[in-house]
């Protein structure tokens, strides 16, 4: 796992929501990235920082055992970023107003929506 300003603004984030909308990552922007091998070939898939789900923290913070020394770029982050990084793995989350995904409960609340239009037209 990587944290790091996009240096360039061409990587997509690979989010679903961001993802089938087509965004990018702009330049300077925090993104968090996961390497990622196929076939021999080793390469980043990148996330806008407020995209990256608890899993992904989760994940990061068991790879990291907590110790943001063991985080890849995290030294090279302003401080402000780097508190944002050592939050996140403090709480398991990115911050309520750094995320940019859907709402958990919103699947959801559509399933019980379209279970609702289907019962109710039967």
């Amino acid at each position: 796992y990587s944290t790091e300003l996009a240096s360039s603004g061409r990587a997509g984030c690979k989010s679903v929501e961001c993802k089938k909308a087509g965004t990018k990552i702009d330049k300077g922007e925090l993104r968090f990235g996961v390497l990622v091998t196929i076939q021999d070939h080793q390469s980043w898939t990148w996330r806008h920082w407020g995209c990256t789900t608890p899993v992904q923290i989760a994940h990061l913070k068991d790879e990291s055992g907590g110790d943001t020394d063991m985080v890849d770029g995290y030294d090279e982050l302003p401080a402000e970023l780097q508190e944002k990084v050592r939050t996140a793995l403090e709480v398991g989350h990115v911050a309520d107003e750094d995320w940019r995904g859907v709402s958990p409960l919103e699947p959801f609340t559509t399933s019980i929506s379209c279970f609702s239009q289907i019962r109710m037209s039967r």
